[in-house]
């Protein structure tokens, strides 16, 4: 059997504990064999971001800083070499050319089933990619919008942790004094931030 790839992409901006609590509980509810953590690359649909680099590295420092060395989480920076931001269908199609022995999973919140048709080749990624969803407060989804191969994150054995933070949030908290984001985020990530000067103000990019 195919080794099984959980593949979690995200801006990353900053990395906080709720993606690293997901990306663990994905390998915890035996879901996957091991996980990849994708930083986007630029992605013209977000006015603010911070550089794809210094996301890279948060997210590699948060993963070093969080995991031991024999938990099967890596950070891949295939949308960063490649400077945009990569559609998840071409993202997953990009990856099995490289690693075609292995199995590609896409993980998402459940309040993301409901857009998929809305994506690049939206008819596509519903039929043709496989999808890890994690619950989301207040989110029923329907049977129409779920893809055609799924699985539910849920776990028999363990309860599984509250993943309810955001990245927005943080930046907002960090703006305002950085003693607010303690405990939100590996504090090796808060260093970086500090060093870095990241998140001062609100940084806005243009594209014609």
């Amino acid at each position: 059997m195919a080794r099984r790839v959980a593949v979690l992409g995200g801006s990353f901006d900053p990395i906080t504990n709720a993606h690293l609590q997901l990306a663990a509980e994905v390998l915890h509810a035996n879901l996957a064999d091991e996980l990849w953590m994708v930083p986007c690359g630029w992605r013209k649909d977000k006015a603010t971001q911070t550089s794809p680099q210094h996301r890279l590295l948060m997210t590699s420092i948060a993963v070093e800083a969080t995991f031991s060395p024999d938990f099967p989480i890596k950070v891949v920076d295939e949308e960063v070499k490649n400077g945009a931001a990569l559609p998840t269908l071409l993202l997953i199609e990009a990856l099995k050319v490289k690693h075609p022995e292995l199995d590609f999973w896409v993980v998402v919140g459940a309040d993301i089933i409901p857009n998929l048709l809305k994506w690049y080749e939206g008819a596509r990624v519903k039929s043709e990619l496989q999808f890890i969803i994690a619950p989301r407060p207040g989110y029923v989804l329907a049977e129409d919008d779920l893809p055609v191969t799924y699985r539910m994150l849920e776990s028999q054995t363990i309860r599984l942790a509250t993943m309810e933070l955001s990245s927005s949030e943080v930046r907002s908290r960090f703006r305002r004094s950085p003693t607010l984001v303690e405990g939100l985020l590996p504090l090796p990530v808060q260093t970086y931030i500090k060093r870095a000067n990241l998140y001062r103000t609100e940084v806005s990019t243009t594209t014609n």
